[in-house]
């Protein structure tokens, strides 16, 4: 057996490298699971499934900036519409562990319309047409 003397160099060196190490290994820690606690805002909908019934929609979303994939999202009901917010996925920027792109959103009867977190707010993605009953995406101005 090995055995350092408490008071030798060599026994302070290595207590620097392991506090040195502890520093490190938290941060890194903090940084994998910190990514994947953040909402992201550049998400939008690529493409939307509504089931048989009515009372769930697939939506199939995509994220507009090159950096970052989803892990879930949190669907918050408000009187007769739905605010979603999304999550990045664990691991880093650019960490694919988890990493989804489909999601189902319940609906009840009196839902008219689901709107995606941006940094400035919601953005109405998709709305129950009264006229035709059908959900569909809101028709964008151009500038």
């Amino acid at each position: 057996m090995f055995k350092i003397n408490p008071k030798s160099k060599l026994a302070k060196y290595l207590k620097i490298l392991l506090v040195i190490g502890c520093i490190v290994l938290y941060f890194y820690i903090t940084y994998f699971v910190g990514t994947g606690l953040s909402t992201n805002t550049y998400v939008y909908l690529a493409d939307y499934t509504v089931s048989e019934d009515g009372t769930e929609i697939e939506l199939h979303t995509a994220v507009s900036n090159s950096i970052g994939y989803l892990r879930s999202m949190q669907p918050i009901p408000s009187g007769n519409v739905q605010y979603v917010d999304f999550y990045n996925t664990f691991g880093g920027i650019n960490s694919t562990l988890g990493a989804k792109d489909k999601f189902v959103i319940e609906i009840d009867e009196n839902c008219k319309g689901i709107y995606f977190a941006r940094e400035d707010g919601y953005e109405l993605v998709i709305y129950l047409d009264e006229e035709t009953n059908q959900w569909t995406r809101p028709i964008k101005e151009t500038e």
